[in-house]
């Protein structure tokens, strides 16, 4: 290299942990060079946190107000064409690593950093289904989404080491609605509101808890094609008028 010149490394490392653990993440760099006070190094430390792998982690800074966090996917499994109307709930097996939804469950955070709040409202909207190649699934007109036994969640000092959720809030600044069971239909233009903040609630940083064993699917009559894979899409939006 010439002098003035610049060069960067890139360092990748894996770590080994629990989810939501807060790991010491350290590198250091040792080189050499003709002058007189040759051999040098540089350290740098810092702490991460282990992600869940089933929830999404997407924090935007430069934002007052935005949705840190929601479920990757909700998996029902492969399931039997029936000739009546079914229910199918989520399954363990399809959830075995790195994650905890299925002992803590699901959630979405959001987060309300703004100076003055005029509060906000969490709504949540289902596509169709449809197979690989866009096709609607047959019979499907129905399916819905019932989410049971949700709750609104605390969160203090958020990703930090000293984070932490209160799982029972009270106070004049909780959301003041909060839909403990809601059923979302697939291709309804009209997203349901699960969480509503009135001005002067909701700030600092909330999340609503899903618990797993409580999200099933409802599939009408005949719903699908044998042999074929179904998705439809869910999704979050934070708006700031409640």
């Amino acid at each position: 290299m010439n002098d003035g010149d610049r060069i960067t490394f890139t360092f990748e490392t894996t770590v080994t942990g629990t989810v939501d653990q807060w790991v010491e993440a350290e590198g250091r760099l040792d080189w050499e060079d003709d002058t007189i006070t040759s051999p040098y190094h540089n350290e740098s430390k810092g702490r991460v946190q282990i992600q869940d792998d089933e929830q999404t982690y997407t924090p935007k800074d430069t934002d007052d107000m935005s949705i840190q966090s929601v479920p990757v996917y909700f998996n029902h499994g492969t399931n039997p064409i029936m000739s009546t109307a079914q229910t199918y709930h989520l399954h363990s097996m399809n959830y075995q690593s790195n994650t905890k939804v299925v002992t803590d469950g699901f959630y979405t955070r959001i987060k309300d950093d703004r100076g003055l709040s005029t509060g906000w409202k969490l709504t949540a909207k289902l596509s169709d289904f449809r197979d690989s190649s866009n096709t609607p699934m047959p019979n499907g007109t129905g399916t819905s989404l019932k989410l049971d036994n949700m709750s609104i969640e605390r969160v203090t000092n958020r990703d930090t080491p000293q984070e932490t959720i209160d799982s029972s809030p009270t106070g004049v600044d909780v959301p003041s609605s909060v839909q403990s069971t809601e059923t979302i239909v697939a291709g309804q233009p009209t997203a349901k509101t699960l969480v509503t903040a009135q001005p002067n609630q909701g700030q600092d940083t909330w999340q609503l808890r899903m618990p797993f064993d409580k999200i099933s699917l409802n599939l009408p009559a005949n719903a699908g094609k044998k042999g074929t894979v179904y998705k439809a899409k869910l999704t979050w939006s934070l708006d700031d008028t409640p």
